[in-house]
């Protein structure tokens, strides 16, 4: 299925066969591939089961776009920075994170948006 798929696209399959059955019951350290279908997410839980199929797909094959390279490739080699240079935001007291809960609660927008029975 994932051969017809990629067909007349610039992706090419690593591999021409997959045993799974093999892949299921011993893993090997020399084989090439390596499957863990014990991960693999059930079908109802769709949008799990599209990640992992698309991680699946992506080791399966070659070509396409490119990945990005590491951030660590655009820091210059010498950079340093110590944990004194990176700056902290103050952090409010307890009385105004209290306040502004309070203030919340009073202002026009909750009031407008939660209509409250008196």
């Amino acid at each position: 299925m994932i051969r017809k798929a990629i067909k007349g696209t610039e992706f090419k399959l690593k591999y021409n066969f997959i045993n799974f059955e093999e892949c299921l019951n011993q893993f090997n350290k020399e084989k090439s591939v390596h499957i863990d279908l014990s991960l693999m997410p059930k079908f109802k839980n769709e949008d799990e089961f599209i990640l992992w199929l698309a991680g699946f797909i992506e080791r399966m094959t070659i070509g396409g776009k490119e990945k990005l390279p590491p951030i660590s490739n655009y820091i210059p080699k010498g950079f340093k920075i110590d944990q004194a240079e990176i700056p902290v935001a103050a952090e409010p007291s307890k009385e105004e994170n209290a306040e502004m809960i309070i203030n919340y609660f009073k202002s026009e927008d909750f009031i407008k948006n939660n209509k409250i029975s008196s």
